[in-house]
This record gives structure tokens, sequence and C-alpha cells, in this order.
């Protein structure tokens, strides 16, 4: 049995932002899961992602999660078409043998085996269903700035707890800035200006 996926590399790299750190005590969070659903999913625990549409299935609907090794050799350009490949050896009553995955690009082929710790969680669950209170669209590099500026400023880690070095997002309506909070007593206060709603006809592939 065999399964292919292709998926751009801007996705991938995408999922590999939101991926953990290598050691982690849960092995499939370390990397980008390619759902049999045509979703590209990825978390570390703390933070997590979803893209839909990122994964075209060529044939079969098996999940494939590629490791951080992978990524980090492929290396793909942002409009690079990558392959993932999931080859399944079965027995007549469905048992299976031994599968072996393949990631390929235009200028790169690597072959790995997933080990049985890489079950990858599932996403969905966590998502909320309620629709949301109030929504403004920003400009995720500026949003990004404010809140890594402030983060450094309070001394925020990446994976450890708060301590304190958290900031809380004050959302007033969809023309409206966001606010960010942080520091003992609110001393840190940032706004981000909100922009015009973007053109669904122009969405990224």
């Amino acid at each position: 049995m065999e399964t292919t996926y292709q998926v751009k590399g801007r996705a991938l790299a995408l999922g590999g932002a939101f991926v953990a750190r290598k050691g982690t005590y849960r092995p499939a969070l370390e990397g980008v899961n390619l759902g049999g659903d045509g979703v590209l999913r990825a978390t570390s625990g703390h933070v997590a992602v979803r893209v839909a549409v990122a994964v075209e299935a060529l044939e079969g609907s098996v999940g494939v999660t590629v490791p951080p090794s992978v990524l980090q050799a492929l290396k793909p350009k942002p409009d690079d078409d990558v392959t993932v490949n999931v080859f399944q050896e079965r027995k007549d009553g469905g048992a299976l043998v031994r599968e072996v995955h393949q990631a390929m690009t235009g200028t790169a082929l690597f072959t790995f085996v997933p080990p049985s710790t890489y079950e990858f969680p599932i996403l969905d669950k966590v998502l909320p269903k309620d629709s949301p209170v109030s929504s403004v669209w920003v400009n995720p590099i500026l949003l990004g700035e404010a809140l890594l500026a402030i983060g450094k400023y309070l001394g925020a880690k990446r994976d450890a707890s708060t301590d304190g070095a958290s900031v809380r997002l004050d959302v007033f309506g969809a023309e409206k800035p966001i606010r960010i909070v942080a520091g003992p007593a609110s001393q840190v206060v940032s706004l981000v200006m909100p922009v015009r709603a973007p053109d669904s006809s122009k969405a990224v592939r």
C-alpha cells in the first residue's frame, strides 16, 4: 500500500516553526504531521497550527509525521513541491509488517522509518468550537515583533512556565487596536494597529 502527499515548502516551514524542540517527552510533537484529510498540523504542546488544503493526498489516506531531521535536511524553498511517500507492507489479514517513509524535493531525497512513538495527537479536539467574542485583523509581522520585544524585556522563555513573564491581549473590536499589557502592575502597554481584512480570492497556496 502506498500513500503520496505533495505539500509546498512554505507550509512545511510554517509547521516547523510550531514543533517542539528535540528531546521532548513526546517525539511526535517534534515533527510536522500531514493528515489523510488534506490538513497539515504541528504543535509543541504550547502553540499549535493547522493549515487546510496544504496537503494533497494523491493516493491512499495514511497520515505521516515528518521528523525534524528530515525537515532540516530538505531545506525546501517556499514554492518547492515536497513529495512525501508512505509505503506499508501488510499481511493478508491486514496487520502491519513494515512501514517506510520517503520525503523528496527536486534535488534531495530522504528515507526514514517512523518510530512507534510518533503517534500524533488529535489536535482538532482542543480547537474552540464557539464563535469568537471579537475579532480583528493585524499585520502578523508587527504583532510578532511587538510580542517578541516584550517577551525579551520580561525574560520569557519558550518552553518554561510563565513566572510572571506572560502578556494579556485586549481586543476592542474589528477596527480598533490590539492592546498588549505586561509586567507588574501593567507597567508595559503596547498597541498594534488594525488592518483591512484580506481579499479571500488571494489566499496563499
